[in-house]
């Protein structure tokens, strides 16, 4: 990620990001929300549309269409939105989590891939890390993916463990 916004840059997108909840997500919708247990993912998509707020392209570096925001950020944005929601707040902070390790392991292909599409389409990830005896103690995961390889070249992975939590798990593309 880079150093981030200016002052002035960040600010606008705070505002733009308000504008947005107060007019998709009111308080009678929240608690609509809350009372029947169920995750908005048509107006976090909605979030997500370039067309329309594009909060996703926040996180996403310049050189693959994204705004090029840094952790104070992220930060700032998903503080803005915990205040109107958690689970909210989660399903667009999952998005930003399940993309580092594309960012910070990902070759340069895969990052213009899955970077590029993410910000222009919008697509929301999962993420899940927290697992049945550690909790959410990163550290402590026993999850461990092993390459399959077909003739020395590795054509997926299979992943064991179990994990308790996965955040958008349910609504995800990625």
């Amino acid at each position: 990620m880079s150093n981030g916004f200016d002052k002035e840059m960040l600010d606008g997108m705070l505002d733009s990001l308000k504008k947005f909840t107060d007019a998709h997500l009111p308080d009678t919708r929240i608690l609509e929300l809350d009372a029947t247990e169920e995750f908005p993912v048509e107006t976090i998509r909605e979030m997500c549309n370039p067309e329309v707020l594009g909060i996703q392209l926040l996180f996403i570096p310049e050189e693959f269409e994204g705004m090029g925001g840094g952790a104070f950020d992220v930060y700032r944005v998903c503080e803005e939105l915990a205040r109107v929601d958690l689970g909210v707040a989660t399903g667009v902070l999952a998005t930003f989590l399940g993309s580092d390790p594309i960012i910070f392991g990902g070759t340069y292909e895969q990052k213009k891939l899955w970077m590029t599409r993410i910000g222009q389409e919008g697509l929301l990830m999962a993420y899940g890390a927290t697992e049945p005896a550690a909790g959410s103690d990163l550290g402590a995961l026993r999850t461990v993916a092993v390459p399959v390889e077909e003739n020395g070249v590795v054509k997926g992975y299979k992943i064991t463990g179990n994990k308790q939590w996965i955040s958008n798990g349910g609504y995800a593309d990625l």
